[in-house]
């Protein structure tokens, strides 16, 4: 058995064979924005072969978050693989460090995947970031007495709103990458629809992600979010699917606010686990969009993590991390710092500065831009 290599173009069937048979998924249908375009399915495929043939194989996909504050380069990571006679042998250990390299290659920020805890901590994945879910009842439904009339196409029929909802994703302050010809793939991740949302004058208002196996609005971007009673109420009611949870991410404030005005059941899970790599970049970008949007006290911190000491001030809606030999006033492992940084359990930190803050990094990914 030799180490992890990067997969080749002509492997590209044989991969795809594999990892359908090892998780019992056509990945092909569900993840078309990594598997569709073979060139790119192997760029982004490690894997290991016994005899000549793939014994096991992981993903890592290169994805960016783009803010009106700075760009973070990230690494998802995911399609962990191994056949049942390769288990014991360490092809998980080797497959991580695969993607340590290809993080270090690509200079990542950080990288996130999805898995259990108990698998992938000990490479330094810790379950963090934020996602907030509401969930829409019948009752809701039944009695809502605003405008219901809007109108729900599929995105993929939809060419002129499929190119609104792209521009639209793309202009949001905090977003990660995704290219104008990937849109629709990415909005059909994971077996998902996608329709696009207009008003009785056919004017666009924004487009939802649906998950229909879990009933689940994975998505969901309104131009004037405002308006997501009198949307969810209409879709709901024209399509039957009455009871619904409603996904929405750390930055998207604006709809926080009006899915907090009528869900139920509102509740805040761990999206996925991270693991960052470079602290200072981390901490200026994600700090400083947090900062500009968000009536931050001003000040600094002294922080350690793991090794490294930064001075973290923020000042004029900006957010600076600056090496430093000062004490630290807070001192946190890496996975712990990804944890205080990313959710509401910074408020607990004992540095009243520090838990004003928190979360200073909100860190979420939706459900499209997972691997």
């Amino acid at each position: 058995m030799i180490l992890t290599r990067q997969a080749v173009l002509s492997e590209y069937e044989a991969l795809l064979s594999f990892e359908n048979r090892i998780f019992d998924i056509d990945f092909l249908k569900k993840v078309p924005k990594l598997y569709a375009d073979p060139a790119r399915c192997v760029a982004c495929h490690g894997v290991i072969l016994d005899g000549g043939r793939i014994a096991a194989a992981v993903a890592a996909w290169p994805t960016e978050i783009e803010t009106d504050c700075g760009t973070l380069r990230a690494l998802g990571i995911g399609s962990v693989a191994v056949s049942p006679e390769a288990r014991g042998k360490g092809c998980m250990k080797d497959m991580m460090a695969f993607c340590n390299r290809r993080a270090e290659e690509l200079q990542a920020d950080f990288a996130f995947l999805s898995g259990a805890r108990g698998r992938y901590e000990h490479d330094g994945y810790r379950p963090c970031g934020s996602r907030y879910l509401f969930e829409v009842t019948p009752y809701f439904v039944r009695h809502f007495r605003g405008e219901k009339g809007y109108v729900f196409s599929p995105l993929a029929e939809d060419a002129a709103g499929c190119r609104e909802a792209q521009a639209l994703f793309s202009a949001q302050p905090l977003h990660y990458v995704r290219r104008k010809e990937d849109f629709l793939l990415f909005s059909t991740t994971w077996g998902a629809q996608s329709f696009s949302v207009r008003d009785a004058d056919g004017a666009f208002c924004g487009y939802l992600i649906l998950e229909a196996e879990r009933a689940h609005v994975s998505e969901l971007l309104l131009r004037d979010p405002a308006k997501a009673e009198g949307v969810l109420a209409a879709f709901g009611s024209q399509t039957g699917k009455d009871l619904l949870t409603v996904a929405a991410e750390p930055s998207q404030t604006a709809l926080i606010r009006a899915l907090a005005a009528f869900g139920e059941h509102i509740r805040v899970e761990m999206p996925a686990a991270f693991k960052v790599f470079h602290w200072q970049r981390f901490l200026e970008v994600l700090g400083s969009c947090r900062a500009k949007y968000a009536s931050l006290p001003e000040g600094s911190v002294v922080l350690k993590i793991e090794d490294e000491t930064l001075r973290v001030t923020v000042r004029d809606g900006r957010c600076i991390a600056e090496p430093t030999e000062e004490m630290p006033a807070l001192r946190f492992s890496s996975k712990e710092a990804a944890v205080q940084l990313t959710t509401g359990f910074g408020r607990m930190a004992p540095h009243p500065l520090f838990a004003a803050w928190a979360p200073l990094c909100p860190l979420g990914i939706p459900h499209a831009d997972n691997v």
